[in-house]
């Protein structure tokens, strides 16, 4: 069981870098995306501006505003296909998380259910200090009718005629 633990726990540990390496791809992502738009917003501000040497560059400007809208396209694209990558990621990381919590209570339940029978054992063995008897019990035999149940007819318990 505590192998399996471990071994569970080396899943998360891959599982939160993969998914911290997603989030870093996603925020690339979205900082390019963002200077993306910063240069169309620039080029568009220039186009609109009067200047004596404007008409030169309008093609050219044209062409790289159109360039851009194009890269921003398929950086938007990327980043949608990235932040699905970054949930899958996350629901990974979440399953092996579940997983390793019930593992960790299963392990944690059976050192207590160990330690508990330690205890009683060390108990048992040791018997009660007053009588200097061990506290183990004897089984209960039913051997049938004992003289005592002759009386009424009514079977008594073998525990009920030792107290």
């Amino acid at each position: 069981m505590q192998k399996r633990l471990q071994s569970i726990k080396r899943v998360i540990a891959v599982q939160e870098q993969l998914r911290r390496l997603a989030e870093g791809k996603l925020a690339d992502l979205a900082r390019r995306e963002a200077g993306l738009h910063t240069s169309r917003r620039e080029l568009v501000g220039a186009l609109n501006e009067d200047q004596a040497l404007h008409g030169l560059f309008i093609e050219a400007m044209a062409r790289r505003v159109t360039s851009l809208s194009k890269d921003l396209a398929k950086v938007e694209r990327a980043k949608e296909v990235q932040a699905k990558h970054l949930r899958e990621e996350t629901g990974r990381l979440k399953r092996a998380e579940r997983i390793a919590g019930s593992l960790d209570r299963e392990y944690q339940a059976a050192l207590d259910k160990k330690e508990l029978a330690e205890l009683i054992d060390r108990l048992v063995s040791q018997g009660t200090p007053e009588s200097g008897r061990s506290l183990a019990v004897d089984p209960v035999r039913d051997d049938g009718p004992t003289p005592e149940d002759a009386g009424d007819g009514a079977p008594q318990s073998r525990r009920a005629s030792l107290r």
